[in-house]
């Protein structure tokens, strides 16, 4: 776990407003309903993301608050799972099947230009091989940590990739109806002079470094 090892990369967000008294009972089912819930065996072209627990991101139980649920702290893993053809071999087996078609015309491939191919039959053909591989294709994985301190009202999302971290702010308000709004380092330093003479870095991205 990335929040209790060594120095991390992380983007902080203040949560604006305040969770309900009940919570707990409330988030219980909240992120029972967003939990990661994508498939392996879909044949196209597809992104899901969801809510996994922060022991194992193909754990998405989250009946059991102590899971979660941590004097205060809510933690749990962010899934963004994406599934694509594989470019290269999709372009080869695209350019083998049209040479095959070609020869079943009396063409010889090496002379005959794609052309010759009307573009019903190259997109079948297309559309043939992106099913047979996405069929037999795994998606791209990736599990982003993140902690809320529900107390103080604060977020840290364990990733700075813009994309990533706005699939993190609409599931996060989709699931506790709360606002998610960027921090910057600036905002955590008490002293005047200091603040100023960090005025020239302004992003809510950061490294905090391990407690010696």
């Amino acid at each position: 776990m990335a929040f209790l090892k060594g120095m991390m990369t992380i983007r902080r967000y203040e949560v604006v407003g305040e969770p309900p008294k009940d919570y707990i009972e409330r988030y219980t089912q909240a992120l029972k309903d967003k939990c990661f819930r994508g498939s392996l065996n879909i044949a196209y072209e597809a992104e899901h993301s969801g809510w996994a627990t922060l022991r194992n991101f193909l754990d998405t139980d989250f009946s059991d608050p102590t899971k979660w649920h941590v004097d205060g702290y809510i933690l749990a893993n962010f899934r963004v799972d994406k599934k694509k053809v594989p470019s290269k071999i999709f372009r080869a087996r695209v350019q083998l099947a049209c040479d095959e078609w070609l020869r079943a015309q009396g063409e010889n491939p090496e002379e005959a230009t794609t052309s010759k191919i009307p573009s019903k039959v190259r997109k079948e053909i297309k559309d043939r091989i992106s099913t047979e591989l996405l069929s037999k294709t795994l998606p791209s994985v990736r599990t982003v940590e993140w902690c809320w301190n529900v107390v103080d009202g604060y977020c840290l999302f364990h990733n700075i990739s813009d994309g990533v971290n706005e699939l993190f702010q609409t599931a996060f308000y989709e699931t506790f109806g709360l606002v998610l709004s960027a921090s910057s380092p600036v905002d955590l330093l008490n002293n005047e002079d200091q603040r100023k003479s960090m005025e020239v870095i302004n992003h809510s991205s950061f490294r905090i470094l391990p407690s010696v």
